[in-house]
């Protein structure tokens, strides 16, 4: 663990995690390249979703080896998700670390707000399958609330009774949409129509 928080999402092919921080700064971090395809084989959780973790703490491992040889690439993004309101402001790079070097130092910056519903405003709504072939995992997630962030609208979408924000690609990722099941993209606000049609822009297309 790069800091300390709560484990608050765990991909189903567990190549992938996202933290929490006590401040509310969520942490993604993404083993490998399109490491989503290897399903799960060559990791192993340390913890379960839900678990708080101090900074150092294990909380998966992988097989390197089956990793270099199955993946796109053994790059580990650590991403600091734009909507849970905080930024980098100071990272190494360039350089190996070991554990406990210093990574990254974040800071809060004001958090984007959508445009609310003027009272009486009819939502936009469209349901739609999802046709990604691992599902609403990290990349089809950060394209989904990639593709709505610049609009003016209140964008939700909903599976397995549970809603998300789409702007969030935490969110996303937490509602476990598997390939062919079925959303609801629900919108309000100046650009709901436009918000819906950029959604499922993403979900009809072709990932590259």
């Amino acid at each position: 663990a790069p800091c300390d928080g709560e484990l608050i999402v765990i991909a189903a092919a567990r190549h992938a995690v996202t933290l929490r921080t006590p401040e509310g700064c969520e942490v993604l971090l993404h083993v490998g390249i399109d490491s989503v395809e290897l399903g799960g084989q060559g990791f192993e959780l340390h913890a379960p979703q839900g678990a708080r973790v101090r900074a150092g703490e294990p909380l998966l491992s992988f097989d390197l080896d089956l990793l270099a040889r199955r993946a796109k690439s053994a790059l580990t993004p650590v991403i600091v998700t734009a909507d849970s309101g905080f930024r980098i402001v100071r990272r190494s790079s360039g350089c190996e670390l070991a554990v406990g070097n210093f990574l990254m130092e974040v800071a809060s910056q004001a958090a984007e707000v959508p445009a609310p519903a003027a009272p009486g405003d009819a939502a936009t709504v469209r349901r739609l399958r999802v046709g990604f072939e691992h599902g609403i995992y990290t990349r089809p997630a950060a394209l989904l609330a990639g593709s709505v962030r610049s609009l003016a609208a209140d964008v939700r979408i909903a599976a397995h009774g549970r809603e998300a924000n789409a702007r969030s690609i935490v969110a996303l990722m937490a509602l476990g949409v598997e390939r062919g099941e079925e959303i609801e993209i629900r919108a309000t606000g100046p650009d709901a129509t436009a918000a819906v049609q950029a959604l499922a822009a993403v979900l009809t297309g072709t990932l590259s």
